[in-house]
């Protein structure tokens, strides 16, 4: 298992330039509610009161053909919330995460854990499993092919919002930091190699992100109370 702090580790790595940064909206995106869809390039955003649903079409300098909707509290469960389907790789058991190769079978072997798991997510397009505790912040990730186990720790500057698998080998950490701006952390191969930083409200205001939808590992659709904005990068 690897432990990595920022203060320690990760200050001195290299910033990550973006290529071109996009605003989107203006609106703020409260709830979370943001989807990506990029085989329809298709952009969905739930409106602050939570009672509309805005459809858009993503284009190379923006979006077009808006198409806007009422929604009840089930749809926009349902649209913008749903689960990954349970894991029939991964059963987690408390402090402890197993290893089936087929739902219901043997276990094949266990993996036993420091911290009691705040949550745990699953991305069945990257075959890759995450898990996390708020306090102390700690992320246990446990990529596809399933032969390394990395454990990550950060100092309190940063506030968790989202770590996923954006491909096989790529993880994404982001947060939003006690100044108002947010960190982009990247990682390959479980080691981490770069960063960013953004002050995605442009100094108006404090920034708080809310939600993250990616298009691989190099197009970004960021959320919150900012609005939305598009982050895209030659490569990392």
């Amino acid at each position: 298992m690897r432990t990595y702090d920022w203060a320690k580790d990760l200050r001195g790595l290299a910033q990550v330039k973006a290529r071109v940064i996009t605003n989107l909206l203006p609106d703020p995106v409260l709830h979370g509610g943001l989807v990506f869809d990029g085989k329809k390039s298709q952009l969905k955003v739930l409106s602050p009161d939570g009672t509309r649903v805005a459809e858009y079409v993503v284009r190379p300098g923006g979006l077009s053909d808006r198409r806007e909707r009422l929604v009840t509290d089930p749809e926009a469960e349902k649209i913008f919330w749903k689960d990954e389907p349970a894991s029939a790789v991964f059963e987690w058991t408390g402090k402890q995460i197993d290893y089936r190769p087929e739902r219901g079978g043997r276990v094949i072997w266990s993996v036993p854990l420091p911290l009691e798991l705040t949550g745990q997510e699953w991305s069945s397009e990257t075959r890759s499993w995450v898990g996390w505790v708020v306090s102390p912040r700690t992320l246990f990730v446990l990529p596809d092919p399933y032969r390394n186990f990395y454990k990550l720790s950060w100092t309190s500057e940063g506030e968790p919002v989202r770590f996923f698998a954006c491909d096989r080998s790529r993880l994404v950490l982001v947060e939003n930091l006690s100044n108002g701006l947010s960190r982009f952390f990247y990682f390959r191969d479980g080691e981490p190699i770069g960063y960013t930083i953004f002050d995605f409200a442009q100094g108006t205001r404090r920034a708080e992100i809310t939600a993250v939808r990616s298009s691989g590992c190099t197009d970004f659709f960021v959320a919150g109370s900012f609005g939305v904005t598009r982050v895209q990068y030659t490569r990392w």
